[in-house]
């Protein structure tokens, strides 16, 4: 009886075989991590626009024409205890420059008067309310009271000291009224300045200053 052959056995792969193939298989790529989710960005917040300011009933800064109309009646009580002195040296004057001085003093306090008037009418239209009490002037103002002064000297100096103070205060409210844009109060004060510097020469030359 034949003898039925065995299957020959399967030949292993060698070590070497098995090297190329694993270098030959594509490597599994390893799986990629998920990106980091970042947090959003908190908008900055937009600065805050500065309010607009309050105008008043022609177009001007209301807090800031306050405060002008404020000085402007300090001004005022200045102008009216000068106004009054103006008239003492009118008055009282003696001496040998009495015909000139008693009309120079006349012109003074016309035009002193006429300012006050002015002055007055200003703090109307910003708004507000003139003092118009003498008493609360002399409270005020610097320029004080000065009674039964007969010497032309003494009287002018008085009128230059007056003048110095008038001056210091109007350009006060000359800066003021331009950082205000008020155009009004600006241009009154400017000419206030001009006229009385040109009076201080002249009173000054009196004086041989």
């Amino acid at each position: 009886m034949a003898k039925v052959s065995k299957p020959a056995k399967e030949a292993k792969p060698s070590k070497e075989s098995k090297l190329k193939k694993e270098a030959a298989a594509p490597k599994a790529t390893k799986e990629a991590k998920p990106a980091k989710v970042q947090p959003p960005v908190k908008e900055e917040k937009a600065a805050k626009e500065p309010k607009a300011p309050k105008l008043n009933h022609i177009g001007l800064d209301a807090e800031k024409t306050k405060e002008l109309a404020k000085k402007l009646n300090e001004l005022l009580a200045n102008y009216q205890v000068f106004y009054m002195n103006a008239r003492g040296y009118h008055y009282n004057i003696r001496g040998e420059k009495f015909f000139e001085l008693h009309l120079k003093f006349e012109e003074l306090y016309s035009n002193l008067i006429l300012k006050a008037d002015e002055i007055a009418e200003r703090v109307l239209t910003l708004g507000e309310t003139p003092i118009h009490a003498y008493s609360g002037y002399l409270k005020i103002s610097d320029i004080k009271e000065k009674q039964n002064v007969t010497s032309p000297k003494e009287a002018v100096s008085e009128i230059l000291n007056s003048f110095a103070t008038l001056l210091a205060r109007q350009r006060v409210l000359l800066d003021l009224s331009g950082d205000a844009n008020d155009e009004g109060t600006n241009a009154q004060m400017s000419d206030y300045i001009r006229e009385q510097e040109k009076l201080v020469w002249m009173y000054s030359a009196y004086l041989g200053k």
